[in-house]
């Protein structure tokens, strides 16, 4: 009721006989935001409403809405709507009925959180005092005999990477990520949207009628690409606007068109002439060893990627196949990416994909998100809230769902690329960031590892233009690195994993094992799942500067690994550790910078050198064929140990 006027954290608490300091972590434990950002959001709102709805001055609304002045309140928009109070006036009363990024984040008026709480919680259960409890200790035993026969291991982790778009590959501070990627763990082939994208003038129409078609800018991409050892996943996405039939069917912040051709045959002779463009350039016997597919997630809502009527899709997708073909028929060309809840519950790939028998895809795409359920009619991008399963073996038991559908239709022997996967849909949960998204990564790869040809993390980095990019270094982005070029702890999983032998002695809960000629490794995880909580969308009591709020279970592991018939003699051991120490680039922020962001190049740098894994190097003695290893995991933990015998 107050929030036009002058409020302070210390009325209130005077108010309400608290102190402030005891106010301020009360408000922001219950509600999951400091007392300031709840004010500024409400005053945003109002502002907001009067900026679309009224004439009135710009410095006029921001006084009325409480703001001290009207630069703040041209920070706050400008922060939140990714534009300037006047450029958003320009759109008029219907961006009024849009989404508000401020609204999605702190939707208190529909949310009686703490009446939601009670069925979930006893009253101990948030209290403080939980969090300064001792950990819980659990113990693994690993017994690993070195003799017993041994399984080839194929990596197929390191099958696909992931960027946002044709357009990042641009960057130069993408293209440097990638190439330091490269270098550390080598992946195969990389998946992007956008290879159509307007902004390469792939097509246009002059003003005399005559369409101009120029792949500079895609050689250029695709140059890059090949240059590093990339091979591209050829996503023929989306519409050029000169040649959509709904040129302003878009979606995302920077917008792809998402319509289908005025004219089938149009595209398809433009796909074609692509196609030997490629093969002209690249060569044939260099084109073969890519990969083809068309489209994004076409099943989804019509106003994501789905068209209206999906027998329109299906008759896009087979008149686009067999055009391709028909320039060369030994190109792979596989579905479009379907989430794998689609191929699980419903018919759309049986339908669109197997309706025609001389258009079968050579290879299955997938995406996979822990989702309790799959929302088609929101993308739940912006919003931290989205609801995930409180399984958490969601993924194994998904793949192998997947499976076994595809050889029930009788396309089991297909390869299946998981081209997209990440703990959320979320570009905005404040767990994005923590060291717990390492663990996620190497506990899921470890669960499913060579199950299927691919595990396609998305995405490379925090900037990705389909929200506006937020001005914070730490904002709940999904990426491996930081927008500024800082490995989070999920690119860390990732260089673990790429350091493991080529043969399997053993995996389990939390551990795989690993041999070649060098000596063996391991990589240890200790994955704590969410709470039920925080799956049901909850985030009471997560906040900038407390994001582990969601883990109520945080326990250390002791492991005890065991490798028999090892030669006797001096081994050394390597060991590289990533957890809320070490390795964490957002807890060392958190510890260092106490959530205020780097000012200065000098302290960015400063941060990125400060948020590398700890290494440790030792040596041990072995006899008897018995080689010991035991360490104590820190929750969120990921461990690299490579032990070579010297």
């Amino acid at each position: 009721e107050n929030f036009r006027y002058d409020i302070s954290l210390n009325e209130v608490a005077q108010k309400f006989f608290y102190s402030p300091s005891y106010l301020s972590r009360l408000f922001e434990k219950t509600l999951g935001v400091n007392f300031k950002r709840y004010v500024n959001n409400l005053r945003l709102s109002d502002a907001t409403h009067a900026l679309l709805t009224t004439d009135k001055p710009i410095d006029l609304i921001a006084r009325e809405s409480g703001f001290p002045n009207t630069r703040s309140f041209v920070a706050l928009h400008k922060q939140v709507h990714g534009c300037l109070p006047s450029q958003r006036r320009k759109l008029g009363p219907q961006a009024a009925s849009s989404p508000d990024l401020a609204d999605n984040y702190l939707d208190f008026k529909k949310t009686d959180y703490l009446s939601k709480l009670a069925p979930y919680l006893h009253s101990e259960e948030i209290s403080p005092r939980r969090e300064n409890r001792a950990s819980d200790l659990e113990r693994t035993i690993v017994r690993v005999d070195s003799e017993r026969p041994k399984q080839d291991l194929k990596h197929t982790f390191k099958t696909f990477c992931s960027v946002g778009r044709a357009s990042d590959l641009l960057k130069e501070n993408v293209r440097e990520m990638l190439i330091e990627m490269q270098r550390e763990i080598h992946f195969e082939y990389i998946k992007f949207h956008g290879i159509f994208d307007d902004d390469f003038s792939v097509y246009a129409i002059a003003p005399d009628g005559r369409k101009l078609i120029n792949f500079d800018t895609v050689d250029a991409i695709l140059d890059f690409l090949l240059s590093i050892g990339l091979k591209p996943l050829v996503q023929l996405s989306f519409m050029p606007r000169a040649m959509a039939k709904h040129p302003n069917k878009t979606t995302f912040y920077k917008p792809f068109v998402m319509s289908e051709p005025s004219s089938n045959a149009e595209w398809v002779l433009f796909v074609q002439r692509f196609i030997s463009h490629l093969l002209s350039r690249y060569g044939q016997e260099t084109v073969e060893t890519w990969l083809f597919c068309l489209w994004n997630e076409p099943e989804t809502d019509p106003r994501l990627f789905g068209f209206a009527d999906p027998s329109l899709f299906r008759q896009f997708y087979i008149d686009t196949y067999k055009g391709v073909k028909a320039v060369c028929p030994t190109l792979k060309f596989g579905t479009s990416s379907l989430m794998t809840e689609t191929i699980v519950s419903g018919d759309f790939l049986e339908r669109t994909f197997l309706s025609a028998p001389t258009a079968i895809p050579d290879f299955i795409n997938v995406h996979f998100y822990p989702l309790s359920s799959v929302l088609f009619d929101e993308m739940n991008l912006a919003s931290p809230s989205v609801s995930l399963s409180p399984n958490p073996r969601i993924m194994a038991d998904t793949l192998d769902k997947v499976k076994e559908k595809l050889s029930h239709i009788g396309l089991g022997h297909l390869p299946i690329y998981l081209t997209e996967w990440n703990s959320t849909t979320s570009h905005r949960d404040l767990i994005n960031d923590t060291a717990f998204k390492g663990a996620y990564v190497a506990r899921n790869i470890i669960d499913n590892y060579d199950k299927i040809a691919s595990f396609g993390y998305w995405s490379l980095t925090d900037d990705i233009l389909e929200l506006p990019m937020e001005d914070r270094l730490f904002h709940g982005g999904i990426g491996l690195f930081t927008k500024s070029g800082i490995k989070k702890p999920p690119y860390y999983a990732f260089s673990f994993l790429a350091q493991l032998g080529h043969r399997l002695l053993d995996r389990g809960r939390g551990y795989i094992v690993t041999e070649d000629i060098r000596g063996f490794q391991m990589v240890l995880v200790n994955y704590i799942h969410y709470s039920d909580i925080y799956a049901a969308g909850e985030l009471f009591d997560a906040s900038t500067n407390n994001r582990y709020a969601p883990f109520r279970n945080n326990k250390e592991i002791e492991m005890d690994v065991e490798i028999s018939h090892a030669v006797t003699g001096d081994y050394q051991i390597e060991e590289y550790i990533v957890n809320r120490e070490y390795g964490s680039c957002y807890d060392v922020w958190n510890e260092r910078y106490g959530g205020e962001e780097p000012a200065t190049k000098a302290a960015m740098d400063a941060l990125k050198d400060a948020s590398h894994p700890k290494y440790c190097l030792r040596r041990i003695h072995v006899e008897k064929g018995l080689l010991r290893y035991q360490t104590k995991l820190a929750p969120h933990e990921v461990r690299l140990v490579k032990i070579k015998r010297l």
